[in-house]
């Protein structure tokens, strides 16, 4: 059983890394500035990361990938509130006069990036309630 939840751990300590690296290389290197509400879906995976590797060393690893999924419940959120600022459902102050500065939205395949994340938040979220699930049945 222990088993299961280290590989569990490296796999969200996995997901903080490549999901933050994705964020960074797209302001860094293709050099979409972010706008704070891109900034601050950043902050479940840094979280998220921090849980991940504590979880490699403690020993009550169930209660912490309960903290990790209120980091996506959180993303999950933030990227919904994100999702209708950028579709026009909601007003934010980073689609006011920081527009110019911060560049305007971006898509992919003709939606916006916080819609995946939210999606991919959500769906991390359900995997991880499964995973729990099946652990306390056979645990």
């Amino acid at each position: 059983m222990e088993n299961r939840y280290q590989k569990a751990y490296w796999l969200f300590l996995g997901i903080a890394i490549i999901s933050l690296g994705i964020s960074f290389f797209v302001e860094y290197v293709i050099e979409i500035r972010p706008c704070i509400l891109c900034k601050l879906q950043r902050i479940p995976y840094f979280a998220t990361g921090a849980l991940a590797l504590l979880g490699l060393f403690v020993s009550f690893k169930r209660a912490l990938l309960r903290l990790i999924q209120v980091c996506f419940l959180a993303g999950v959120i933030l990227a919904s509130y994100h999702s209708c600022v950028q579709f026009g459902f909601l007003g934010s102050s980073c689609q006011t006069k920081k527009v110019e500065q911060t560049g305007p939205s971006w898509r992919i395949f003709g939606l916006p990036p916080p819609l995946y994340n939210g999606l991919f938040s959500l769906a991390v979220l359900i995997g991880t309630e499964i995973f729990l699930v099946r652990t306390r049945k056979k645990g």
